[in-house]
């Protein structure tokens, strides 16, 4: 992510265009984002899968990584979407859609209700980042829907545990959080 210059005015407070469901989006680029976090209670660590995908469905990026300071599932659950929608900057996406299998994480990043004091802080910068896109649209989705981010996470926890399984040679970024 960029930094904004000194010089440059600073980016006015708005809420991102919300896109409806069914909406043409076909006009802009589009990134598509499926995130998940994954928390073990007995050890204490935290991780995060992901996927960016263009809006024709070709896989842009994806991985997983540690949410270092996240002490429940919900804290990885909200690192993973702010991670993600970090990341997909890097694509240049005038429209984003957040993917979530966390029907909670959905109503704290449209401000259906307010966040737990705990989460205020990551869902604030989490809000942040989104209105520099464009057109922005926050969706629950079924667990089903949402596997690949759910692989990545478990297959990081089980990276951090010392656990390895099948299919355990995916992309793990380094320092992008």
């Amino acid at each position: 992510m960029s930094s904004t210059p000194s010089s440059a005015p600073p980016l006015q407070p708005r809420k991102p265009t919300i896109v409806q469901d069914g909406a043409d989006t076909t006009a802009v680029h589009t990134a598509v984002i499926e995130t998940d976090g994954a928390y073990n209670n007995d050890e204490d660590i935290a991780t995060i899968g992901f996927t960016i995908e263009d809006g024709s469905g070709s896989i842009l990026q994806e991985g997983w990584q540690e949410a270092p300071g996240a002490t429940s599932s919900m804290q990885a659950e909200t690192v993973a979407a702010l991670t993600a929608i970090r990341l997909s900057k890097d694509y240049d996406p005038s429209f984003v859609v957040i993917n979530t299998d966390c029907e909670r994480l959905k109503a704290y990043l449209t401000e259906e209700y307010a966040e737990k004091p705990v989460l205020e802080l990551l869902c604030e910068q989490a809000r942040e980042e989104l209105v520099e896109f464009e057109h922005a649209r926050v969706r629950k989705i079924k667990s089903e829907h949402n596997t690949r981010a759910d692989e990545l996470a478990g297959r990081g926890l089980r990276e951090l545990r010392g656990v390895t399984g099948e299919n355990d040679d995916i992309w793990m970024p380094s320092g992008n959080s």
